[in-house]
Formats: structure tokens, sequence, C-alpha cells
């Protein structure tokens, strides 16, 4: 008897021990750490970035053909306001208007043939910038601008001998300004751009004095008139 309750107390034994061993086999299989590898299936337009969901690509897309739009329409809007107006600056004038003006350039060319060639209101045609009065009565224009003139002798003036003599290398340029009188001969020199040494600007005043000019008239007036010239002088 007590041989058959060894004997099941040794079965009972073995068979926990094999229990218990099938059973932690189970937990450590479930405790341990299996490492899972992903695999993205898309990739983001801009690394580094997180991927945007595509309602929201849409929406930027959106925005930013709204603003094409709206660009375009203030360029049109910009266009039509320019051709508006110039439309307004270039209206035709009305038939009577020019009739008017005609009629005004015709009455102002009697007066200038009757007068010979001297206008009525001497003192509005020679007052503004360009005109000054001389001590005799008569008037200076202080350029030539808007006046016609005749040169009947015309001087260039030759290069120094002085700076000849040396091999002067340096391009020089001397500006004079000299006054017609109311014969055409020039009654003064003044060099307003300078280039004293070797002789330059004395070649300038020596050409300039042999000038020639018909007499100047401005609407029938006999007139004395300033000019201005640059004279360039090259190396030899």
């Amino acid at each position: 008897m007590k041989k058959y309750i060894l004997i099941s107390l040794l079965f009972h034994l073995s068979f926990f021990l094999v229990f218990s061993s099938i059973n932690q086999l189970g937990n450590e299989k479930l405790s341990r750490i299996v490492p899972v590898t992903f695999v993205a299936t898309k990739t983001s337009l801009n690394p580094g970035s997180p991927i945007v969901a595509p309602r929201e690509i849409e929406k930027k897309q959106q925005k930013k053909e709204e603003k094409k739009v709206e660009k375009k329409l203030e360029e049109e809007t910009e266009k039509k306001e320019i051709k508006s107006k110039i439309a307004d600056k270039t209206k035709k004038i009305p038939k009577e208007e020019i009739k008017d003006k005609k009629n005004s350039i015709e009455v102002e060319k009697t007066i200038f043939t009757e007068n010979n060639g001297n206008p009525e209101g001497e003192n509005e045609v020679f007052q503004g910038s360009n005109f000054m009065t001389d001590g005799d009565g008569g008037y200076i224009a202080l350029s030539s601008a808007g006046i016609n003139y005749t040169i009947l002798n015309e001087v260039e003036p030759d290069y120094p001998s002085q700076a000849e003599a040396i091999g002067y290398s340096l391009k020089v340029i001397v500006s004079v300004k000299f006054l017609v009188g109311l014969n055409g001969e020039i009654s003064k020199i003044e060099i307003i751009k300078s280039h004293a040494k070797l002789g330059f600007d004395e070649e300038v005043k020596k050409a300039i004095k042999q000038w020639k000019f018909k007499p100047i008239y401005y609407y029938g007036k006999n007139i004395k008139v300033y000019f201005e010239k640059d004279f360039v002088f090259y190396p030899k």
C-alpha cells in the first residue's frame, strides 16, 4: 500500500514539474521583445518635415490660385485706368477751337508783316530768361537756343607749340563763352573751362577773335547773342 502511495506522489510531482516548466516557457515567449521594421510607402515632398495631409495640400494650392487670380485682376484694372487717362488726354479738339487757333496765327502773321518783321508788343517778345536789355536800348540773347544765325568765318585753334614740343600726351578740353555783336563781330571772350598751362587757352582766344557772323536778327530786331563752345585738343 505504501508503495502505491509513493508512486502516486512521484507521478503527481513529475506532472506538476512538467506543467510549470511549460508555463514558464510560455511566459518567456510572451515577455520576449520582437523588433518590427516599418517601410514607408510614401515620402514627403519636403524631406525632414511631416507628410502633409492631402486636404491641407489642396487648401494651399487653392490659396495660391486665388492669389494669382487677384493679382491678374489688379493688373487688368491698372491697365484700364492708364488707358482711360491716355484717352482723356488725347481727346480730339473741337473743330471750332482749331479754326480759332488758325485765325489767331493768321492775325499774328499779318501783324508781323505790317511791322517789317517787328511785331507789336516787342517787349513781350524779348521778355524771358533768355534775353536781357542792353545799355543802348537793344537786346542780348544769353544763349543761341531758338535763334537763327549764320557763321561767315570759323577758325579752329592750333595745337600749342609748347605742348607739342614736350610731347604732351593728355586730351585737353577748353570751353569758351563769347558775345557776337550787332555787326557780327566778336566783342567779348571768356574762358569758362580753362587749361591755362602750355598755351591752350591762348590758342582758343586767338581763334575765336577771327570768327565772323552775319548780323543776327530776332523778330526783325538786330540783337547780340552769347555763344558757348568746347574745343577739344588731342595729343600729337
